[in-house]
């Protein structure tokens, strides 16, 4: 599992992150076949994206920042970025606290975030980082990718089409990336 999670301010205002993590620690102890299921943490900003990785042999939690939004680039292998919730369940633990505290100054350390999220550069790495194993990418976002790979541009006129016979043009995908990383989600076993 690769939990994806936007930080934003708006996604911090109504809280999306803080559940995310919450439910995380939450479920831990609950989850099936423990011994066979890895977590991973990937988050991103409005210029970067975050992985973390927390090995047994420094006890502490890394973050490796990634200014490249606008291609693929995983900076860590699976092993390094995933870990099994049986045997590492503590370093996992160390990750979503690392996090909570990190959300929680959020908003006072980056008081003119920039607007526009590069979900699209979040979806993509989260792809190349599972494929080699498979699983499940859990993407949490509450606003559209509007810069780095995959933007896609607020349609001028979006509120004059709403309600009448030409609205349905609103719905036309403006590109093509998302469906190519559907198809390779789907043709990688990748949910």
């Amino acid at each position: 599992l690769l939990f994806v999670i936007e930080l934003s301010i708006s996604s911090l205002t109504i809280g999306v992150p803080q559940q995310v993590l919450a439910s995380i620690s939450a479920i831990l102890e609950t989850l099936p076949a423990p011994d066979r299921t890895q977590i991973g943490f990937l988050t991103y900003e409005s210029t970067h994206l975050t992985y973390y990785k927390c090995k047994d042999s420094t006890r502490d939690v890394q973050e490796i920042v990634v200014a490249e939004i606008d291609e693929e680039c995983v900076p860590l292998s699976s092993s390094e970025m995933f870990l099994n919730v049986s045997s590492e369940i503590s370093n996992i633990r160390m990750i979503t606290e690392k996090l909570s505290k990190r959300i929680e100054n959020f908003l006072f350390e980056n008081p003119q975030a920039k607007a526009g999220m590069p979900m699209g550069a979040a979806f993509a790495n989260a792809i190349a980082s599972i494929k080699p194993n498979l699983g499940r990418a859990l993407v949490f976002v509450t606003q559209p990718p509007t810069v780095g790979f995959a933007k896609i541009q607020k349609r001028k006129d979006e509120s004059i089409l709403a309600g009448t016979d030409k609205e349905k043009t609103l719905f036309i995908p403006q590109i093509d990336e998302y469906s190519k990383l559907g198809k390779t989600c789907s043709i990688s076993g990748i949910f």
